[in-house]
């Protein structure tokens, strides 16, 4: 046998393209999974590590695989790469592009830059072909992932380029990146900047708690040349910049100002951090009838009715608790389960259910959970089937909720209201203070959403960077020390 041929055949047997491939598809799955789980309210930290193992082993599958299709002398084979280049030319999406970022960024630490270049032009291609920006973003999230010395190479390369794009890409690599953050927010916050960057520029300074910036963010809510998207962004970034009870007053009633006319004119396009700010810094005298005004339009209108119930859940008050009970009554009659049949969106039995577990830490499970019930007719069949009815409406925005058994909950509802307060802000059971925040943020069975409030509520109160519960398990234990916290309840 030849060498070329029993290279090739040992080359064969150590890699399995299947096996391989199998690697690329589950790490970009698990990907998305996380950071979906990130905030989301079915996740606690168990099980967010738990998609972070998968996430690694799969993307460390991968290169195993690009060691052991190498052939001398190239430290690093194809095998991965390929695989991975195949499925990213195809979909061109975030999660494709953050699976071959990995791989590009482990072969540019080997002193190969060939793989990182092939994807930051295809990135460029896909922008110019106005096909959206999904390779630039899943490559800015792998650079951020990796934090060290290579990220931050990149990360000025990309600024220095100049490119809309790249400068986005930069300043989302630089939350794990904070020696570059004041330089890169200096920049990013100029009113000639483009609105997306700036935009970025805006959520990056309030998440990092760079305080300096509070003049820049203020001169863009005064600039009338800002579009509503930068200038909601500058406005929650002030909120967490600035405490209105000590000098900020002035400055956060013109961003509180911007928000709450946004809130009342187009609360879809307010994300849940901008509502968060809001609602816990402004006057509960203006937000809650605002609440309540929501909640009755709501009432012929679904859509109405979400955005009330988005607001009861992160303003926390235990006055809604009832409210709460009564909406899961509501939609639990058999005529809105029949109406749930042909338009899912419409019942919000268990998002309503999600909401007063987030408030009252009593998980919608095991004895306070029913079975979701069973079409009496053809109907759903029908609908789901049907080619004219929009595919929006056909899915179910609630379908990792479970359905809240309503008799079980007001038989327990006497106990469950001794612990509360009307007029009291609660997260996850627990009255809203310092200390019970930080119980929270380290309770590993707290769900996402609960830890994530909890953490920028923390900011909000006191201060500085705000504590990611997305990062790594390790990232999270030690920022937990720095807050004299251990993690808990695993």
């Amino acid at each position: 046998m030849t060498k070329a041929l029993s290279e090739a055949v040992h080359f064969q047997n150590r890699v399995i393209p299947t096996f391989v491939q199998r690697h690329v598809e589950d790490a970009a799955f698990y990907w998305v999974r996380h950071c979906e789980a990130a905030c989301g309210t079915e996740h606690d930290w168990k099980s967010l590590q738990r998609l972070e193992f998968l996430l690694d082993a799969h993307l460390e599958g991968l290169r195993v695989a690009q060691l052991e299709s190498a052939q001398a002398p190239a430290p690093l084979g194809n095998a991965a790469w390929a695989a991975s280049n195949f499925r990213l030319s195809r979909w061109g999406t975030a999660d494709e592009a953050f699976v071959a970022a990995t791989l590009a960024l482990d072969a540019f630490e080997l002193g190969e830059p060939t793989l990182l270049q092939e994807l930051q032009s295809a990135a460029k291609t896909q922008l110019e072909r106005g096909r959206g920006d999904g390779i630039a973003m899943g490559l800015a999230h792998a650079v951020q992932r990796h934090g060290d010395t290579v990220a931050e190479t990149l990360a000025v390369e990309w600024w220095q380029q100049g490119s809309p794009l790249w400068q986005r890409a930069a300043l989302i690599a630089a939350h794990a990146l904070p020696t570059l953050q004041a330089s890169l927010l200096q920049g990013g916050l100029r009113r000639e900047a483009d609105a997306a960057v700036v935009a970025e520029a805006a959520k990056l300074a309030g998440a990092v708690g760079f305080t300096s910036a509070a003049p820049a963010l203020l001169a863009l809510l005064g600039d009338p040349s800002c579009n509503s998207e930068v200038q909601r962004s500058a406005a929650a970034a002030i909120g967490r910049l600035v405490d209105p009870a000590l000098d900020g007053e002035a400055v956060w009633s013109r961003a509180e100002s911007i928000l709450l006319d946004a809130w009342v004119t187009a609360p879809e396009q307010v994300t849940d951090e901008q509502l968060l700010v809001l609602l816990w810094r402004a006057d509960p005298g203006v937000t809650r009838p605002l609440i309540e005004r929501i909640l009755l339009a709501g009432r012929g209108d679904p859509q109405q009715l979400r955005q009330a119930l988005r607001a009861m859940l992160l303003h926390g008050d235990a006055c809604w608790l009832p409210v709460l009970l009564q909406c899961m009554a509501h939609q639990s009659q058999d005529e809105e389960l029949q109406r749930y049949f042909t338009e899912p969106a419409s019942n919000v039995a268990r998002l309503a259910g999600d909401v007063f577990a987030h408030i009252t830490g009593v998980r919608i499970g095991h004895q306070r959970w029913r079975e979701g019930p069973e079409p009496s007719t053809d109907a759903q069949d029908e609908v789901m089937d049907s080619p004219y009815v929009p595919v929006a409406s056909k899915r179910d925005p609630d379908g990792a909720l479970l359905w809240p058994d309503v008799e079980a909950l007001n038989r327990e509802w006497p106990r469950i209201s001794s612990g509360f307060e009307a007029g009291r802000r609660y997260v996850g059971g627990a009255a809203v203070t310092k200390a019970s925040l930080l119980e929270t943020l380290a309770n590993a069975r707290a769900s996402q959403l609960q830890r994530w409030q909890a953490a920028l509520l923390l900011q909000l109160a006191q201060g500085g960077t705000c504590f990611d519960v997305a990062a790594p398990t390790p990232a999270q234990d030690h920022a937990l020390q720095t807050l004299g916290m251990t993690s808990w309840n695993w």
